[in-house]
């Protein structure tokens, strides 16, 4: 079990998970903490968040810088000052962004490039649904072919 912490200051997993694509990639059983059921590292990863920390707990034998670098990504912890992004925006749309950013303190964007098409598969499921229909028909998905989404491919 390789066990990995996270600097996590001004960030909520809670919040920047629940609207986001990657999250059809998880079960949520408690606020607070996702476990990956779908893609890479699938059925292997933990995400809690305590505090200004984000702890990941992965069950397969990974190479841990590796590990970091996909749990930033996931996380939105890639993006390191949100609030530096704003002083770059134009004067007309700053006070927007500004409001935004107060509003949904803590979010980031979380993406999952490694895994792009079950992402896609969500995206295209979410067209005509609401996203939490949507989290539980991945979760059938991922749970019936077992994430092998080209199986999925010749039904």
């Amino acid at each position: 079990m390789i066990a990995i912490e996270l600097e996590a200051e001004e960030y909520d997993l809670q919040k920047s998970f629940e609207p986001s694509f990657v999250s059809s990639l998880y079960e949520n059983p408690k606020p607070g903490v996702w476990i990956k059921v779908a893609g890479t590292l699938g059925k292997a990863l933990r995400l809690e968040q305590h505090g200004d920390w984000v702890a990941a707990f992965c069950s397969m034998s990974i190479d841990e810088e590796h590990l970091r670098s996909l749990i930033v990504l996931e996380t939105g912890l890639w993006y390191r000052d949100p609030s530096g992004f704003l002083e770059k925006v134009r004067a007309p749309f700053r006070g927007v962004l500004e409001k935004l950013a107060e509003a949904y303190r803590g979010v980031r964007i979380p993406i999952a490039p490694h895994d792009a098409h079950y992402i896609l598969l969500s995206v295209l499921l979410s067209r005509r649904a609401n996203y939490e229909m949507v989290r539980r028909w991945c979760y059938a998905i991922w749970s019936r072919y077992d994430g092998n989404l080209e199986r999925l491919a010749y039904l």
